[in-house]
């Protein structure tokens, strides 16, 4: 555990995981495992906050970001349905209140956290997966602490497996009667399929990289990490004015950007 807070931070939900399997499942808290990973995440969060100091932002900071919060929950569930447009980098987003993306989060949030306690008693393994999905994205919810982007693909990666354990028990039901399953055979065929094609398809993205960048300047056009890398792609093949021109971009759209401003000093030397 210790290894993976040094890794991915959102090991961090390890405990309120934890937690969460004994409230859904009515198991008795054995507090001799979970005293351990609570230490560790203790001490991680102290050492985080002496090196890094960014616990308090400000509340101004702070409330700006919550509406980009539900944005991210409503495209999260676009993306376990349908998971097409997929790209690296979402933007550094503020929403307003009142945007669609925003509503239909807050929408989906609380009928979801309504459903689930509802259901506590008649279907914990519901209540399960929906506080999962729910609380494994609290390390990386983009309110607090504060992230670069409202949102990542990678991020749902954990929060996910929420999903899948509701889906596979779905399938699992539908291939337990008799007159459903052949149904479960053919979706689940079509899901894996589906799901395989769309992974081979975005490995062929990530296979090269100026496709790669080109590929998230079209959903993000104003990344200036993205044009700083095509900037250093182009400068290395020795193609200085495309190079000084993703500079310039990655400066303009990020006026503090210091790396942009080296390396394009450094073609005009």
């Amino acid at each position: 555990m210790r290894f993976g807070f040094l890794s991915k931070e959102n090991a961090l939900a390890i405990v309120p995981i934890l937690l969460l399997y004994h409230y859904s499942f009515k198991e008795k808290i054995k507090w001799q495992l979970i005293l351990s990973p609570l230490t560790i995440s203790l001490v991680y969060l102290f050492a985080r906050f002496v090196s890094l100091q960014s616990f308090f932002l400000g509340p101004e900071a702070l409330f700006k970001r919550i509406p980009g919060f539900f944005a991210a929950v409503a495209n999260y569930f676009r993306l376990l349905f349908l998971p097409f447009g997929l790209h690296m980098e979402y933007g550094n987003r503020i929403f307003c209140i009142f945007h669609p993306q925003v509503l239909i989060g807050i929408a989906l949030l609380l009928l979801l956290i309504f459903l689930a306690f509802k259901k506590r008693e008649s279907d914990r393994l519901f209540t399960f997966s929906v506080l999962w999905f729910f609380v494994a994205l609290l390390p990386t919810n983009s309110v607090y602490p504060i992230n670069s982007f409202y949102m990542a693909e990678h991020w749902l990666y954990l929060p996910g497996i929420g999903f899948f354990l509701f889906l596979a028990r779905w399938l699992d039901s539908l291939y337990k009667k008799e007159k459903s399953r052949l149904a479960s055979i053919g979706i689940f065929i079509c899901l894996l399929s589906a799901y395989s094609y769309l992974t081979i398809k975005q490995n062929n993205y990530w296979s090269n990289e100026p496709q790669l960048y080109r590929r998230v300047l079209k959903y993000t056009p104003g990344s200036y990490m993205v044009h700083n890398n095509l900037g250093n792609l182009y400068s290395r093949a020795g193609n200085k004015p495309e190079a000084a021109n993703e500079y310039f971009l990655a400066i303009k759209y990020n006026p503090k950007f210091l790396p942009a401003y080296c390396s394009l000093l450094n073609i005009l030397y």
